[in-house]
């Protein structure tokens, strides 16, 4: 006997049965289906696990392609597979959309079913194929360019016509900041380390030179989180600890890069399409605004409660503070620097900051460009939004780069692995990135792949061009 389970959303389900009564007419097949769609099974939180099955036929349509519950539902399918080593997912498409959509990688390696342009012969097709009781053996394969090219071309399709319509929204992080010269977190908390040393240290008369490599021991071999070594330095340095930190930010007198010049012509409405609806930068430094202003674009910087952009502005959300190059610094100027301060912002649900950008999730189409989603706040308020979310579709893009296969063979050479290295790095690239677009996915996030951040730029600019 065959066992096959299928998988379907409720707007699918007069197709599902109809398929399900088809192949319960078959002698040596027998369907297990849930009677409720998967997104109720999520909701109630049931462990679909099935022992022994076959096949996972996954049905694609308008509605799932883009659903979180087909995804997730998936995910562990996938897992099922390389655990059995046998190939047992079955896709088939029910509509236009599905047809034309570009596959999700996981399933683009797969035979696809179509049902739509001749459903007797989709079912002609699927019978022979169930029938074979395929055993071939799941094989890790490499990112296809080609593949990603065509899955990132839709979404750039997508983001393109929300942006023409006013509704996108740009999250940014550290890296838009880090490629026009503002030092990494690393970098910038050694810095203000060495600072420290200074001031505590001032009877041994340190050099510069022993200052920096006092820091950098420090920070290196005793292992101590970011966010203790944080608040080490706000309470150490005391006073001087914003202007210290505003000193650090711009020691390198950073301007502009490309990539800040894609996302400054963004805020600047042409004749086919508006602008951006608003831009939220998690970075405390001032290069979004100082090039806005460079280009006569009209902006609001908005840092604390009580600001307000106008219409005619493009609002600059800093929920993280904001420490411009120039100007006497205020109360208001406080930023999330140390662990106070992100546990502050995590357990007050109301504070203008978390409401910003929920409203942004909520009620527009958002990018995040140079976040690498570890900030425990920014990932319960997608969660948040992706609950509150009720056709639960992924609206959200986020950039990620792919591991360099080169450099982790290299890295597993030098270790006791390396006669394993070729396996070992194909797998590890493999189920890394399947399990970081796992988790983008349950924070409704659509991930675009790139190799290098040179297609982010080029990714901003086709986003503008009318």
């Amino acid at each position: 006997m065959i066992k096959i389970y299928m998988s379907y959303l409720e707007r699918d389900m007069d197709f599902a049965l109809k398929l399900c009564n088809k192949l319960e007419q078959e002698n040596d097949i027998e369907i297990i289906v849930d009677k409720e769609p998967i997104e109720y099974s999520e909701k109630n939180t049931k462990k679909i696990i099935h022992k022994d099955i076959d096949y996972f036929i996954i049905i694609l349509s308008k509605y799932s392609v883009k659903s979180k519950y087909l995804r997730l539902e998936l995910d562990r399918y996938i897992f099922e597979e390389i655990k059995s080593e046998k190939q047992t997912i079955i896709p088939i498409v029910i509509d236009n959309y599905a047809l034309d959509f570009p596959v999700l990688p996981e399933i683009s390696k797969r035979e696809i079913i179509n049902f739509y342009e001749a459903w007797n012969l989709g079912y002609k097709l699927l019978l022979e194929k169930v029938k074979k009781v395929n055993k071939t053996k799941v094989t890790i394969k490499e990112a296809n360019p080609k593949e990603t090219q065509k899955v990132n071309l839709n979404f750039l399709k997508e983001t393109k016509k929300e942006f023409a319509n006013g509704n996108l929204c740009l999250f940014c992080g550290a890296g838009i900041s880090i490629e026009a010269g503002i030092p990494n977190w690393s970098l910038l908390l050694k810095g203000l380390l060495q600072n420290l040393v200074d001031k505590q240290l001032s009877d041994l008369s340190l050099d510069p030179k022993k200052q920096r490599d006092l820091a950098e021991f420090y920070y290196d071999e005793f292992g101590v989180s970011s966010l203790i070594v944080g608040q080490y330095l706000k309470n150490g340095l005391n006073e001087t600890f914003l202007p210290d930190v505003r000193k650090a930010l711009y020691v390198n007198n950073p301007k502009s890069s490309k990539l800040l010049d894609s996302i400054v012509e963004l805020c600047r409405p042409q004749r086919e399409r508006k602008s951006l609806n608003a831009i939220i930068s998690f970075n405390f430094d001032d290069l979004i605004e100082t090039n806005l202003e460079l280009n006569k674009i009209k902006f609001s910087s908005i840092y604390s409660e009580g600001h307000r952009a106008t219409n005619a502005e493009i609002p600059v959300y800093h929920p993280h503070g904001y420490l411009p190059r120039e100007g006497k610094l205020a109360d208001e100027n406080q930023i999330v620097f140390s662990e106070d301060a992100y546990n502050s912002q995590f357990i007050e649900p109301f504070s203008w900051s978390n409401l910003v950008q929920l409203n942004y999730l909520n009620h527009q189409t958002c990018l995040l460009v140079g976040i690498s989603l570890t900030d425990p706040n920014l990932r319960r308020l997608l969660d948040v939004s992706m609950r509150k979310n009720s056709d639960k579709q992924l609206r959200h893009y986020i950039f990620k780069k792919r591991y360099n296969a080169t450099e982790i063979f290299k890295k597993l050479n030098e270790t006791e692995l390396k006669q394993d290295r070729n396996f070992l790095t194909k797998n590890l690239i493999y189920m890394t990135e399947l399990l970081e677009e796992q988790d983008a996915r349950k924070l409704g996030l659509n991930v675009i792949w790139v190799n290098h951040f040179d297609e982010i730029t080029e990714f901003l600019k086709k986003l503008g061009e009318e």
